[in-house]
């Protein structure tokens, strides 16, 4: 059977498994980047912000459950409010790819 498959067929399937194989990569690289996430959150954001359950809140900023749970908050204003310099935050003057890293951790929180 196999044997009888032309070879534009063999192109069809080789690149129908590429792209199985490129889906989970990306799936496993998005897991990686919340773990970054945890890490820069834990590095940077944790002195203000509560970002895991089990420690105690804190008056000067909310919790990133807080922040996660909120609908009006999307990845776009993520983005932003992590772009952009405010009086309320440090500036950790934070690189796209820790930014999408933090968002991931966001959203993996979203999916608790």
């Amino acid at each position: 059977m196999l044997k009888d498959l032309k070879p534009t067929r063999w192109i069809v399937i080789a690149a129908g498994i590429a792209l199985c194989f490129t889906i989970v990569l990306r799936q496993a690289e998005a897991l990686d980047r919340s773990d970054e996430g945890y890490a820069l959150a834990q590095r940077w954001c944790q002195s203000c912000h509560v970002i895991e359950a089990g420690q105690n809140a804190s008056s000067r900023a909310p919790a990133f459950t807080e922040i996660a749970s909120n609908n009006e908050i999307t990845d776009g204003y993520l983005r932003t409010w992590l772009s952009i310099p405010h009086t309320q935050m440090p500036d950790f003057n934070l690189s796209r790819n820790e930014i999408s890293a933090l968002i991931d951790y966001f959203n993996s929180l979203r999916a608790e």
